[in-house]
């Protein structure tokens, strides 16, 4: 899932603008969302190319790899129209087993990787060789990437949803988390794989059908697994956001216990002295009333940030760059980027903080209104970024950072991004925010890394500002994200056989897993093979997911093999009581029949004596 740091960009066009300049990167067509993998520090490409290659289809580079597309409905639960559009999905057969080759009664195993919020094209390397591949090579299975619907190329044309040429609300009238449930069920349903020949359908063929997912895709895996066990023989939760709060303050509880101690007090620290200046009652989050504007504007000239207006344009940029935590993973060298700036903040900088004390003393800052983290804190920021944006020529603070709040014109060509925030404003929430305000008391709180002033209001501003309604006045942004039927699934305690619930210690998602320490005490089920229940020590996002990529020096930590290890034994488990849970579903479905027989002929008996009763008077 995506970060505030995206969100937020969608709202900040000068930000974004500089932001790209700095690193020679192209302008995105409509908004920042990107900016969570190209922040204003560096810019980091997605694993299996980078966003911003195009995905027209010519950049698969794996030959045993297909390409293929399943019609679906655009309505399913309503039939209000007969429009289609093609769902596309990759497979391999590569480790396929015929029935043949297999021993009687062995299903073939089916793996399905959820893709979430992405187009399907990022992530072949899942199943080139990560998880997917992984799995059906131990188990002799086909492995299959699927894209939801309004992702990559899975979304009917432009021309099919009513006039004009933009993407409006009008045109998401059909993205929503049922409509995409359904797609899934409707492709299990009618699964029929080019090169194979045996009967593959859920239910019914010798398919048994096993999920994969990671973050929002880990909770549609869960949800399809509890709602439809009759189709979803298995699945596989990664870092699954099974639960849906507004205020997910804990996104960033993780990043500060995840990373080098030193480093998070300063900048604790620093947040601290910032929000005395431009948050004085942190309790009232984005709406301050009572900011000393001459104070704010000595700090602003002491980050370089002269002639801004918008207090939350210095509370964004000053801690921006930890959407970086999400991103670092074992499988990508950490970005040095990052460690700089957890280096920065750890240590003092003198070539940078030393002139930063000198001008703090003629703006008449005292050291303790500024303190020293504040101005290492100043001292990144203006040598990341914010002294080569101004310094250009007919440039300045303002059109560089300043958080403008107009919106964004939809565009002419879908994004993802486009699509999963309107999703997120819609259904799901999650916005990342500060941390409830410690007042001395016994309020809960919890580290503070980032400014009072990002609040709910601030984090999903840009769901009113850019989803205006549509020209039909129809489909207006909700208020709130209507998250109900989303956590009506048993959200952080879904259970069920054969699901497997795996997150890494310090992602930042936690705490809207089943192991979140925030509402679920950490995680305290037992870890089984029926129901493998696994915290990966030290790990981040999804780490499980991912594998070597062949050709490269990178070596698979014992911690992520250890988890990958036990969710082939939970597998192989699974995949050894298909023959049992089969006779039990025909057995199940024989009792059925004898019931609705003996109801059927109880009506039929009634009915033969109703005709030579008495008429009554």
């Amino acid at each position: 899932m995506l970060s505030l740091l995206a969100a937020f960009l969608l709202v900040s066009t000068p930000l974004l603008q500089c932001a790209t300049a700095l690193q020679g990167l192209p302008l995105p067509r409509y908004g920042g969302w990107r900016m969570l993998q190209q922040t204003i520090y560096a810019p980091r490409p997605h694993a299996s190319g980078g966003y911003d290659q195009k995905d027209d289809g010519s950049n698969n580079p794996y030959a045993d790899i297909i390409e293929a597309n399943f019609t679906q409905p655009l309505d399913h639960l309503g039939n209000s129209n007969n429009i289609t559009f093609p769902q596309r999905y990759y497979y391999t057969l590569r480790h396929y087993k015929k029935p043949s080759e297999r021993k009687k009664g062995e299903p073939c195993p089916v793996y399905i990787f959820d893709n979430g919020e992405l187009s399907a094209w990022q992530r072949l390397n899942i199943l080139d060789h990560g998880i997917i591949d992984i799995l059906a090579q131990q188990t002799g299975g086909i492995g299959i990437v699927l894209e939801n619907r309004f992702f990559g190329t899975s979304h009917p044309p432009r021309s099919a949803l009513g006039p004009g040429k933009t993407w409006t609300t009008d045109q998401f009238e059909f993205v929503r988390y049922q409509q995409s449930l359904a797609d899934s069920v409707a492709f299990f349903e009618h699964l029929n794989i080019t090169g194979v020949e045996e009967d593959l359908t859920a239910q019914t063929g010798s398919a048994a059908i096993i999920l994969y997912g990671g973050s929002y895709a880990g909770a549609r895996v869960a949800h399809l697994r509890k709602l439809f066990p009759q189709l979803v023989y298995g699945a596989i939760s990664s870092s699954g956001v099974v639960a849906s709060v507004r205020n997910n303050y804990g996104y960033y509880h993780q990043i500060a216990r995840g990373n080098n101690a030193t480093a998070i007090q300063g900048l604790q620290a620093a947040i601290r002295a910032m929000d005395k200046i431009v948050a004085p009652e942190p309790s009232r989050g984005s709406k301050q009333t009572n900011i000393d504007q001459k104070k704010f504007a000595k700090l602003l000239e002491l980050f370089n940030l002269k002639g801004i207006k918008n207090p939350l344009s210095l509370a964004f940029l000053a801690t921006s760059a930890l959407g970086w935590h999400q991103g670092n993973s074992w499988y990508e060298p950490h970005a040095p980027q990052f460690e700089q700036y957890l280096l920065d903040l750890a240590v003092t900088n003198e070539t940078r903080v030393a002139p930063l004390r000198k001008q703090r003393e003629q703006l008449g800052l005292t050291p303790e209104e500024v303190p020293e983290e504040l101005l290492r804190l100043a001292g990144i920021c203006r040598a990341r970024s914010i002294d080569s944006c101004v310094s250009r020529p007919n440039s300045s603070a303002v059109k560089c950072f300043e958080i403008d709040h107009k919106p964004v014109p939809p565009p002419e060509e879908l994004d993802d991004g486009w699509v999963w925030f309107y999703m997120a404003c819609m259904e799901f929430g999650q916005f990342q925010t500060a941390s409830p305000t410690a007042n001395g008391s016994l309020t809960p709180s919890g580290p503070q890394v980032v400014s009072a002033l990002l609040d709910e209001a601030t984090a999903s501003g840009y769901c009113k500002t850019n989803y205006a309604v549509g020209p039909s006045g129809r489909f207006p942004m909700a208020e709130k994200a209507n998250n109900t039927w989303f956590n009506s699934h048993g959200n952080f305690s879904i259970d069920m056989p054969r699901l497997a619930l795996v997150n890494g210690q310090f992602d930042p998602w936690r705490e809207v897993s089943a192991h979140s320490e925030l509402y679920a005490n950490g995680g305290t089920r037992p870890n089984t093979l029926e129901r493998p229940t696994i915290l990966i020590p030290d790990g981040i996002h999804h780490d499980d997911e991912y594998g070597v990529v062949p050709g490269t020096n990178v070596t698979k930590p014992w911690r992520v093999q250890h988890v990958q290890d036990q969710l082939i034994a939970a597998v192989k488990s699974w995949l050894a009581d298909w023959e049992k849970e089969k006779a039990r579903e025909r057995d199940a479905d024989a009792e059925h029949q004898r019931r609705e027989m003996r109801r059927h002929h109880h009506h039929e008996r009634r009915g033969r004596q109703s005709l030579f009763a008495a008429p009554s008077h």
